[in-house]
């Protein structure tokens, strides 16, 4: 089953819930695949302490912390797929893909609705995608089981240029209240290694974090 198939998938899952996003400030949903109808159905899980990153649709960006201010500036206050550096940003149509829209490299998680976990005690770090849970503890426990495997549907190189780090949705603005993930890395290049993986009424994608130095 290819990214897109999951992503597919789960829209059609996700469409059946009962649970609607509470209203916010954020502007209107954007999406990189045009032809797909994004409405605002769309489930609210329970948070906790663990830190998150929720998105209306589009992909997410991991970057050094001092460069939001940047990426703001650059994306403008109407970013479209048809251009500038949210096309970029659409551009990686996977489960990640690296941009370098100034030189820097960025990570981009591939454009998909569910929330983004992160636990900076498991490997090198772990992120983990809700795609189906009863909780959010459940989720985590499988997520930490099923990334001690060492069968990968891809495997990303990442060099991050930076120790503070901030994993966002690409489209942000100034005061955006909406959640971000905070996070400490070491210098130097990462693998980050995906998988999708479910079973009974648990699924989830899973991004391992192993630091090559």
């Amino acid at each position: 089953m290819s990214f897109r198939d999951i992503v597919n998938c789960f829209e059609k899952c996700r469409i059946r819930t009962n649970k609607k996003l509470q209203s916010s400030a954020r502007p209107a949903a954007l999406t990189c695949v045009e032809s797909t109808t994004r409405t605002a159905e769309f489930c609210l899980y329970p948070i906790d302490a663990m830190q998150y990153v929720s998105s209306l649709g589009g992909p997410r960006v991991l970057l050094p912390t001092k460069h939001i201010a940047r990426w703001i500036a650059e994306l403008g206050d109407a970013p479209t797929p048809d251009g500038g550096l949210y096309r970029l940003a659409c551009s990686v149509d996977d489960y990640c893909g690296v941009i370098a829209p100034w030189g820097t490299p960025l990570l981009i998680f591939g454009d998909d609705p569910a929330d983004i976990y992160y636990s900076p005690d498991e490997f090198d770090g772990l992120f983990f995608r809700w795609v189906a849970a009863n909780s959010l503890n459940e989720l985590t426990e499988f997520a930490v089981v099923q990334a001690q495997s060492e069968s990968w549907d891809q495997i990303t190189i990442f060099h991050a240029t930076d120790s503070d780090m901030t994993l966002m949705d690409t489209c942000t603005f100034d005061g955006d209240s909406q959640p971000r993930i905070r996070l400490q890395l070491r210098l130097g290049s990462y693998a980050f290694k995906s998988r999708y993986t479910e079973k009974s009424d648990v699924a989830a994608i899973v991004h391992r974090l192993e630091y090559i130095g």
